[in-house]
């Protein structure tokens, strides 16, 4: 049982490791995907967060993403989503979160890691987000104000 023990510490750990390897490249983009209206309705679906109409999604929220479509598994762990998110762009919005041409991006570097082309992992986020609004369990995201960002910048700056 002690073995088992060690095997499932050792693989925590692993799971916790930063993934140092480069990220896969992304697979191909069709261009109408930055503005096609059914993958633009599942990012909403999946927005963790709403400023002014705009919807954007957080760490933890794309990380719910890979999960509920099934993309984490093979080489991509969650670690791995984690790193795709940070490196997606996300964190050079003021915010820290994902925009819609973000998310459209990650997704590439979903199927690239996965080794599919666009469309395969597009139509399993077009396909589970329609499932959760059918269902009534798509995300529902924080209106972020602006007096919330004005307050934040200030309280931020003011620690400085």
């Amino acid at each position: 049982a002690s073995a088992a023990n060690e095997a499932a510490v050792k693989a925590a750990a692993a799971d916790a490791e930063p993934v140092k390897a480069p990220l896969a490249p992304p697979c191909a983009i069709p261009g109408e995907m930055y503005t096609d209206p059914v993958l633009m309705s599942a990012f909403t679906a999946f927005a963790t967060h709403v400023q002014n109409g705009t919807h954007s999604v957080d760490a933890a929220g794309w990380n719910k993403v890979v999960r509920a479509c099934g993309l984490v598994g093979g080489s991509l762990s969650d670690p791995v989503a984690t790193r795709i998110f940070h490196e997606s762009g996300a964190g050079r919005n003021p915010h820290g979160r994902m925009m819609f041409a973000e998310f459209v991006g990650a997704l590439a570097v979903v199927g690239g890691t996965h080794g599919v082309m666009f469309k395969v992992v597009e139509a399993r986020v077009k396909s589970v987000a329609e499932k959760q609004k059918a269902a009534g369990t798509a995300a529902r995201p924080v209106e972020v104000t602006d007096a919330d960002v004005a307050t934040k910048t200030s309280s931020s700056s003011a620690a400085v």
